[in-house]
Order: structure tokens, then C-alpha cells, then sequence
């Protein structure tokens, strides 16, 4: 039976490199974290009164801030472990960013079979 030589470990330039970038990960997503429950906590407390309910306007930007927010700290933790070959990818969120793809691309194509443009 042959045996397996050990994974070699990092060298002092690559570990310091990881750990620089662990730290910066854990700082971008600390801030942004912080970011989102603050305007949850806002929101929240927005509508337990019933002026926040008659302007719902508010509570929609306060979800859209949040979505950025999210959008960017992804984003941000993305580039970090990218040059560290550390990157993962959400597989179930790829198949149903390829599902609407593909059902766009059918939709179109059955509306130009119809000779119509889709609506919108």
C-alpha cells in the first residue's frame, strides 16, 4: 500500500498573507453586519408607531438599503478570498440564477414565435 506524502504547510508569506486577509474579511463583514441590524432595528421600530405605516415608502428604502448592504458585503468578502483561491460559490443560488436565465430566454423566444413583443 503506498502512502501519502502530507499536505505541506503554507509558508510564513502565504499564512501572513491569509491572516492579513482573514483580518480584513472579518473587519468588512463586522461593519457591514453591524450596518444591516442597525437599520433593521430602525425599521422595526419605525413601524410600532402608525405613522410608519401611513409611509411605508420609508420602510421599502430602509429594505432596499439593506439588500445593498448585503449585496456589498458579499461582494467585498468575494474580492478578499478571490486571490487566495478561497472563493466559494452558492451552488443552489447559480441553478436559480440559471433557472430565470432560462426561463427569460423562453419567454422571449415564445413571444417572438407570436410574432409580439413580450410585455413591459
Amino acid at each position: 500500500m503506498k502512502q501519502q506524502k502530507a499536505p505541506q504547510p503554507p509558508d510564513d508569506a502565504h499564512a501572513r498573507h491569509l491572516s492579513l486577509a482573514l483580518g480584513d474579511m472579518d473587519l468588512i463583514v463586522q461593519r457591514g453586519c453591524t450596518q444591516i441590524a442597525a437599520i433593521v432595528d430602525l425599521s422595526l421600530a419605525w413601524l410600532e408607531h402608525p405613522e410608519g405605516h401611513q409611509r411605508i415608502e420609508t420602510v421599502a428604502q430602509a429594505l432596499e438599503a439593506i439588500r445593498s448592504s448585503a449585496s456589498a458585503l458579499a461582494h467585498a468578502v468575494s474580492e478578499e478570498a478571490r486571490p487566495l483561491d478561497c472563493a466559494s460559490t452558492d451552488q443552489p443560488a447559480q441553478r436559480r440564477r440559471n433557472a430565470a436565465q432560462t426561463a427569460t430566454l423562453r419567454f422571449a423566444q415564445a413571444f417572438a414565435s407570436l410574432g409580439t413583443a413580450p410585455p413591459g
